[in-house]
Order: C-alpha cells, then sequence, then structure tokens
C-alpha cells in the first residue's frame, strides 16, 4: 500500500504521499521545511494562507507586502487632504498680522492710552539701542520715536535732528525730547525723541530704513518687520 508510514520512508527525502520532507528521528518535521515553513505539516497537508495571494509572504503584521503599499498609499492621501484642508482654512480666515501681534497697550502716567511698538536693534558698531514708536490717544494722536542708549556709555546732546534715509529718499525729524518734561529733566540724557509722523506720511511700504544721529551713531539699519510696526501705529485701535 503507498499509503504506508515507515521509519525508512518518512525519516528519508520524501514521504510516502509525495509531500513534505521530513524526520522523526530528531523529534521534528523536517531539516530543510518545518511545520511553519510553508504552511506544512510535514504529512502533505497545505494550510491555505492568512491573507494575501497564495505563495507570497506575510509581514510581521499579518499584512501581505501588497497590502501594507496600499495601506501605506491610502494614509499618505489622507495627510495630503488634511493638510491641503487646513491650509485651505488658514487662508480663509486670514494670517496673523505680525505687526498687530507686536504693538502694545497701555495707559501713561495721566491715563492717556498709548500704542507702541519696542525692538532693540544694534548699530553698525554693535552698539545697543532701543526704538519705540509710539502713538498716544486715540487714531490721529501724536506719533513719536523714542531712542534709547544705555545710561552712562552715551550722552545725548538737544537738539539734534534724526537723519532717515531709505534708498534715494531721505528725511529729517526734528528732535522734541526738550518737549517732553519727564526726558528734559532726566539728568543721565540717554534718550531722544523726534517727530515720527513725517516719515509714516511718506513710507507706502515696509522698506529697511538707515538712521543716522550725529555725533551718536553713523548707521542705525531697521528692518522691514520694524518699519511695518511703525506704519501700523497711526490707524492702530487703542
Amino acid at each position: 500500500m503507498s499509503g504506508v508510514y515507515s521509519r525508512g520512508r518518512y525519516g528519508g527525502g520524501r514521504g510516502s504521499d509525495g509531500s513534505g520532507s521530513g524526520s522523526d528521528g530528531g523529534g521534528s518535521y523536517g531539516s530543510a521545511r518545518g511545520s511553519d515553513g510553508d504552511g506544512s505539516d510535514g504529512h502533505g497537508w497545505q494550510a491555505p494562507p492568512r491573507q494575501g495571494s497564495p505563495g507570497k509572504p506575510l509581514l510581521s503584521n499579518g499584512f501581505a507586502p501588497a497590502s501594507a503599499t496600499v495601506l501605506a498609499a491610502g494614509l499618505a492621501t489622507v495627510l495630503r487632504r488634511f493638510l491641503a484642508a487646513g491650509l485651505g482654512l488658514l487662508l480663509l480666515l486670514g494670517l496673523p498680522d505680525r505687526a498687530a501681534a507686536q504693538l502694545h497697550r497701555h495707559a501713561d502716567e495721566n491715563g492717556v492710552a498709548v500704542v507702541r511698538s519696542l525692538e532693540s536693534l544694534r548699530d553698525l558698531d554693535y552698539q545697543a539701542w532701543q526704538l519705540v514708536a509710539y502713538r498716544q490717544g486715540p487714531p490721529g494722536g501724536p506719533l513719536l520715536l523714542r531712542i534709547v542708549g544705555y545710561p552712562g556709555k552715551v550722552r545725548l546732546d538737544h537738539p539734534t535732528a534724526l537723519l532717515v534715509s531709505s534708498g534715494r529718499s531721505t528725511w529729517q525729524l526734528g528732535d522734541l525730547t526738550l518737549a517732553n518734561p519727564q526726558l528734559a529733566g532726566d539728568g543721565r540724557a540717554a534718550a531722544a525723541e523726534f517727530d515720527l509722523a513725517p516719515l509714516l506720511a511718506d513710507l507706502h511700504q515696509n522698506r529697511p530704513l538707515r538712521l543716522r544721529l550725529p555725533g551718536v551713531f553713523t548707521e542705525l539699519p531697521v528692518p522691514p518687520f520694524v518699519v511695518m510696526e511703525w506704519r501700523s501705529l497711526p490707524t492702530a485701535p487703542a
């Protein structure tokens, strides 16, 4: 009978039914193909694959390679659609105005509303200066630029006009320091205040500026994002 299982024939290269190779001498089902190698138990019975096409290896997560590729492509498509929807919503609502975010509002010692832009910049000699552009009161109020140096290192004389340039355009901002009682009575003389209105009236774009204060600094660069803050002052809500 061809179906007889003998030690000699079962332990050799092939079993009597023509399937699976193996040996029972060592207590295992085969030296070349084990019970999990191709889904065979050594007796010729072939277990159906769990998923995917017959003959394709399975990944550690149980998916065939083709299924994993399809899953990754699907996730990438969903992610792209999500990002596109988020960008569309951002454009619909409008991008945040950086200038509006950088303006500060407070009341001065007399209770008058003040809107200001505060930045720290360095001149070409790497000396640090604090630039405070501000408006007093509601829109239409005075527009001023205060430049403050480090007390003890600089001493500013008044009146000294501030010279501003951008490309071929130049401006001369009047020195209003002595009109401010607080600054006029400050013996450190480390601050100066100028009329900013003539400059803002002529600026129609956020172009970089160069400031020069004779006898103090030869050039103090002002970047466009600071100019954008200054230009927003005249109409900013109090």
